[in-house]
C-alpha cells in the first residue's frame, strides 16, 4: 500500500484516467470515513493507494483510505488527508481552460499558511486531533491541481517549509486583530466565544442574526514562486511536479528514489531563499514528469 509522495506521483504518471468527473463524491454508509469531495480530492487520495482509476468501487476506496490515511479530511478544517505516521495534505483545485497552467494564489480561508500540522492546532477537529497517538507533528504538503476541460493536466506538490515561514507572525497578527474586534463597542449585542476573529449575536430584537468576523488567508502559489524550475511547456499534456527540501527527499526509501528515474522522472537540485531569512539559502529538490 502506497504511503509516500514518491510512490503517489509515480502512480499518477501511470494513470490513463485523469477525467476528474469520473472520481465522484461518495458516502461511507458505515460512517468509517468522512464524506469525500468529488474530483481532484479523490484522485489525489487514490494516488496514494495505487494507480488512480475512476471506476474503482467505493467499498475498495474506503478500505484503501482506512489503511493509508489516519484522517480522511473535513469540509471546513485542515487537513484534507493525513497519511498514517506521515504527511498532512491540503488539496487545491485551479480551473484553467487557457491551457497555460494557473499560478494564482491559494485561498486558505481561516487557516493560516503552515509548515507542519500538529495535534495542538486550534483549527483542526477533535477527530483529527485524536486520529493518531498524541503528541503528533506532521510535515504539511500543499497539492495544487490545474484542471482544463475537466481533465487534470498540471499537478504540483510542494511542502510548506519550502516557501512558508515557520516563525511567521500569522498568529500574532490574528490575535492583535481579534483583540481590536473585542474592544469595539457593540452596545447590547453579545459576543460568543469563537476561534474566528469574532462572532456576535443579539443584533436584532428576536436574535435571528449572527455576525461572523472571519480571517481569509491567501498564499502565493508554488507554481508562481518556483515557475522557472517547474518550467511548464505548452505542448505537455500532463506535468507532475514535487518540490521538497533535500533532507526530506533523502529521507524516502532509496528504492523509491531509484524508481523515479526508471519511470521517466527528472530530479533537479536547486537553491532558494530561506522562508524565515531571505539572506540565507536552503537546498531544494524538484522532481518532474511530463508527457
Amino acid at each position: 500500500m502506497t504511503k509516500n509522495i514518491l510512490k503517489a506521483i509515480i502512480n499518477i504518471s501511470k494513470s490513463e484516467d485523469t477525467t476528474l468527473s469520473n472520481y465522484e463524491e461518495f458516502d461511507d454508509p458505515d460512517n468509517r470515513i468522512q464524506k469525500q469531495g468529488a474530483g481532484l480530492e479523490i484522485f489525489i487520495k487514490d494516488s496514494f493507494c495505487g494507480i488512480p482509476l475512476g471506476s474503482t468501487p467505493n467499498e475498495t476506496r474506503i478500505e484503501n483510505y482506512l489503511r493509508v490515511f489516519s484522517d480522511t479530511g473535513h469540509k471546513n478544517n485542515p487537513p484534507d488527508a493525513m497519511i498514517r505516521g506521515s504527511d498532512a495534505m491540503e488539496i487545491k483545485k485551479k480551473n484553467d481552460n487557457s491551457g497555460q497552467g494557473s499560478r494564482g494564489s491559494l485561498a486558505l480561508n481561516s487557516s493560516p499558511p503552515k509548515t507542519f500540522l500538529s495535534n495542538s492546532d486550534k483549527n483542526i477537529q477533535n477527530s483529527t486531533r485524536e486520529c493518531e497517538e498524541q503528541p503528533w507533528k506532521r510535515d504539511y504538503l500543499y497539492v495544487i491541481g490545474n484542471v482544463k476541460s475537466g481533465n487534470l493536466f498540471r499537478v504540483t506538490y510542494c511542502y510548506g517549509n519550502c516557501f512558508v515561514s515557520s516563525n511567521g507572525e500569522y498568529g500574532r497578527i490574528f490575535d492583535s486583530i481579534k483583540n481590536g474586534v473585542d474592544g469595539v463597542d457593540i452596545g447590547t449585542s453579545k459576543r460568543i466565544e469563537s476561534n474566528e476573529l469574532g462572532r456576535i449575536k443579539k443584533i436584532d430584537p428576536q436574535d435571528f442574526t449572527t455576525l461572523r468576523i472571519r480571517s481569509m488567508f491567501e498564499l502565493e502559489s508554488p507554481n508562481k514562486i518556483f515557475k522557472n524550475e517547474i518550467d511548464w511547456k505548452q505542448n505537455e499534456k500532463l506535468v507532475i511536479t514535487a518540490i521538497m527540501r533535500k533532507e526530506k527527499y533523502q529521507s524516502f526509501p532509496e528504492q523509491d528514489r531509484k524508481s523515479l528515474k526508471s519511470n521517466d522522472f527528472e530530479i533537479k537540485e536547486f537553491k532558494e531563499k530561506h522562508p524565515d531569512n531571505p539572506k540565507e539559502e536552503i537546498d531544494l529538490v524538484l522532481v518532474r514528469y511530463s508527457r
